[in-house]
């Protein structure tokens, strides 16, 4: 009585290709028998159940052939076990699918034994979730998905992922957030659930690194036309450059403006002024050199443009000369020494008479000074180094 009882909850279910193929009212053979009969006739639409310790649905495609289309094995929980299924099983609710409904695919044998494989379960009436092996892979009722964990988010992964092409090409992984307007686009980077790290693009598209434990930018990046980029942020003291060892080779300070190198962050060199630099410790280098230097060795005046340095000439006989150049200023400090041996720079042949002295005389702001000498250079000109500084 309880296979028959299956039988007919079963034709309900599925839908059988002879049905479908004949006006309601004729298709009037259905029988069941303990045996499948040797005999049977294609025209009536002949269907039959067998019911020796199965449930198998056959029908007749043709005068005495029996095509088997369903064949399930049921036990005492009412859990049906199918074979010989063919290319497709439809399984169809005549009624809708409501709250508390389930359907559920289980495995006999394996890991787990009777462990379900699939499942449909009804949770809100509206959504019909369902899930592979329990947490392999689940579709909540509010549509959230994971895998390999019941999801908490609208996509919840629980262990690696792997992106990778099937051949040689470029992969893309795209993040793109708004419609009609930019929208902040943030991954976050998290520590036994609270979050340490995160990584933002704003909507004008700046790209940030925040620390969140600190409550810093730690590094932004501009678009829109800039090319400048921002390490740390203004409430930060400092920004530091280490070598592996730890020791601090630079810092940048950020509140001041300021650079500091060495371990013990005591050589500084910052701004002292409008257009001006100063260091607290000792500058020191191998060689200086100016940023112009200039040689003219023309008679009076010598040209030398903007030179701040340069060897110029007082000729034979004459007692001044008059350097052009526009680094003098009013404030300036001008430096002048007699070299005999800048012969080869000027192209003349210089006076080795080392008996005169040398004073400024005379000078205009962005434009010139003059060099006058105690006595004028017999035969050779006196050749002289100066130097201009402010």
């Amino acid at each position: 009585m309880r296979k028959l009882l299956v039988a007919a909850l079963l034709l309900l279910l599925f839908a059988i290709p002879s049905f479908a193929q004949c006006p309601l009212g004729q298709c009037t053979r259905i029988r069941t028998a303990s045996s499948l009969p040797a005999t049977c006739s294609a025209s009536l639409g002949e269907v039959i159940w067998l019911t020796t310790g199965t449930v198998g649905l056959y029908e007749c495609i043709a005068t005495d052939i029996w095509s088997r289309n369903l064949l399930l094995t049921p036990d005492a929980a009412q859990t049906f076990t199918s074979s010989a299924i063919g290319e497709t099983l439809t399984f169809s609710f005549e009624s809708a699918f409501t709250t508390g409904s389930q359907f559920l695919v289980r495995q006999q044998t394996g890991n787990p034994t009777g462990g379900t494989l699939f499942a449909i379960t009804e949770a809100d009436a509206q959504v019909i979730p369902f899930s592979i092996n329990s947490t392999e892979l689940v579709v909540a009722a509010d549509g959230k998905v994971g895998i390999g964990v019941t999801p908490d988010t609208l996509l919840h992964v629980k262990g690696d992922g792997k992106f990778k092409n099937a051949a040689d090409a470029t992969l893309a992984f795209t993040l793109d957030s708004g419609s009609t307007a930019g929208q902040l686009i943030e991954m976050f980077f998290a520590d036994r659930g609270t979050n340490k790290w995160r990584l933002q693009a704003d909507p004008a598209n700046g790209f940030f690194v925040a620390d969140l434990a600190a409550a810093k930018s730690r590094l932004l990046l501009y678009t829109g036309g800039k090319s400048e980029y921002r390490v740390g942020a203004a409430a930060d003291a400092h920004h530091d450059f280490e070598a592996d060892t730890g020791i601090i080779r630079l810092r940048i300070h950020g509140d001041a403006d300021k650079i500091s190198f060495g371990s013990a962050a005591d050589a500084d060199l910052e701004r002292g002024g409008v257009a001006a630099m100063k260091t607290s410790g000792t500058f020191q280098a191998s060689k200086y050199l100016s940023l112009t230097n200039c040689a003219d060795g023309t008679a009076t005046p010598a040209d030398c443009v903007a030179a701040s340095s340069g060897a110029v000439i007082i000729s034979a006989t004459a007692t001044a000369v008059t350097v052009n150049t526009t680094a003098v200023t009013a404030d300036s400090q001008i430096y002048i020494q007699e070299d005999s041996s800048l012969g080869t720079r000027l192209s003349v042949t210089c006076n080795t008479s080392i008996v005169r002295t040398y004073a400024v005389t005379a000078r205009t702001a962005a434009t010139s000074f003059v060099i006058t000498a105690s006595a004028a250079p017999v035969t050779n000109p006196a050749c002289l180094n100066y130097t201009v500084v402010n």
